[in-house]
């Protein structure tokens, strides 16, 4: 069964100290993996991958993460299926830092979207990547990487944008999609018209 967990253990979220890959589905989901965050997340589960397609289906579109530890064999054909048996594919793509992973997708699925996952950005990198899409750590994100991207036909899609002033500057570089804790904040900054930086801040961020 595959389910949703960004850590390889349980203990952060659950308390239980069990790696993901020593348990079963069956202990899996007698957990809460809400009530260490407070009393009003208390009852909340471990969601599966299926439940969360299902929820999300005609709301709103889903980047999956296919973490590689060693241990999840058949993994990438494991959330294929689940993707399959939903028809979700026009809403959903799928990433990862492995790109073994994301080939294996490609091969398995030509039509599936696929991002590879980069902590940093270098040199003429992005004609070497079969993906679709980039997905880099916002600090490596620059005017020469995003041109060089989009004139490979690849989008950019940059992580974790939280502080305003971030916002502006990957709204003024043009990425593609940015992935954020507040949501609000970037609605906020691309539905208005000019930026709250000055002309000295926006040229710095122009040139950086």
């Amino acid at each position: 069964v595959v389910v949703l967990l960004h850590d390889s253990n349980l203990k952060r979220t659950t308390g239980y100290n069990k790696f993901i890959w020593d348990v079963n589905y069956e202990e899996v989901e007698k957990l809460d993996a809400g009530i260490r965050f407070g009393r009003k997340f208390e009852g909340e589960k471990v969601p599966t991958l299926d439940e969360v397609i299902k929820y999300c289906k005609g709301k709103i579109n889903l980047n999956i993460e296919i973490k590689s530890n060693g241990h999840n064999k058949n993994i990438v054909e494991n959330v294929l299926k689940v993707i399959e048996e939903n028809n979700a594919k026009d809403f959903c793509v799928i990433t990862s830092m492995d790109y073994s992973l994301l080939s294996e997708g490609k091969e398995q699925e030509p039509s599936i979207i696929t991002g590879y996952i980069l902590k940093m950005a270098f040199g003429n990198f992005e004609n070497k990547i079969n993906a679709d899409f980039l997905s880099i750590k916002h600090t490596y994100a620059s005017k020469k990487v995003i041109t060089a991207a989009h004139n490979s036909g690849k989008e950019v899609h940059v992580w974790t944008v939280n502080s305003r002033s971030d916002i502006e500057r990957m709204k003024l570089l043009e990425v593609d999609n940015i992935i954020t804790d507040r949501p609000v904040t970037v609605r906020e900054v691309y539905a208005s018209e000019k930026n709250g930086a000055g002309f000295i801040e926006l040229l710095k961020i122009i040139t950086r």
